[in-house]
């Protein structure tokens, strides 16, 4: 568990079968030693966690960019408004003093809001299972993200592979507001987008600028005689992809 860091001291993790939810204090060969919500502590065989289900908030309750998947999948498919939903929950999240006491009373949400984001990226997958067409749509934000991460690599920036897709995802509705003109600019897709992924604790703003990152972008594995598949953002639930030289996405 801690050697495919799953599990660390200091994590908030809950095991619904066992009545377990609390913050990891120590981890042996055979026992964790938990401290509960109500500061008691207590102790259970490490065997719980090889052999149940358990779910570990830490990375939520961290801020860090795990929100990002959840937002870009609702940008892709935005059924219900999730979207909308979930800059609300994960913005109220990130701007709480006690991000733990936050998440407790989203919980419920935060899990109605995962569980249908998962569902939509199975549905994606189950249709498109060998990336020949619609699945490539979840790759909104990579083909920018591989490219700040290579530059971020030569620089020697440290940049999450969570935190460049964020921000490539911003530069993916930049692209989109060049590329179709007037009706996708009239909406502001960018602006709303980097006004929300701020208030939800999400990187904007690209270190490198778009010249920079041309080349890394040519050399994406999955371009082809020098196009890219973009995946560009007409409106939110309207994602498209469309075969593109980087020069085509990149200019202004």
């Amino acid at each position: 568990l801690r050697a495919n860091n799953l599990l660390k001291i200091g994590d908030w993790i809950e095991v619904p079968s066992q009545g377990i939810d609390g913050f990891i204090k120590g981890i042996s060969l055979t026992t964790v030693n938990l401290e509960n919500w109500d500061t008691t502590t207590s102790a259970f065989p490490i065997y719980i966690l090889h052999s149940g289900h358990f779910k570990n908030y830490q990375d939520m309750l961290d801020g860090k960019t795990h929100g990002r998947r959840m937002l870009k999948t609702f940008i892709i498919d935005n059924a219900g408004n999730n979207y909308g939903k979930a800059v609300e929950v994960l913005s109220e999240i990130h701007e709480s003093i006690d991000r733990k006491q936050a998440i407790a009373l989203h919980l419920a949400e935060l899990e109605e809001l995962a569980g249908a984001a998962a569902r939509i990226k199975a549905g994606v997958v189950e249709r498109d299972e060998f990336e020949q067409g619609e699945r490539r749509k979840l790759n909104l934000g990579h083909t920018f993200a591989h490219a700040i991460e290579w530059e971020a690599r030569a620089a020697k920036k440290d940049i999450s592979h969570g935190e460049a897709v964020a921000m490539g995802i911003i530069l993916a509705a930049k692209a989109s507001e060049r590329y179709y003109g007037q009706e996708v600019a009239d909406q502001s897709l960018s602006a709303m987008l980097t006004r929300d992924f701020s208030r939800c604790g999400l990187p904007t703003e690209c270190p490198f600028p778009l010249e920079s990152l041309s080349g890394a972008m040519r050399k994406d594995k999955k371009a082809e005689n020098g196009i890219v598949h973009f995946v560009l953002v007409r409106t939110l639930g309207d994602v498209r992809i469309e075969d593109l030289a980087v020069e085509r996405a990149i200019n202004k």
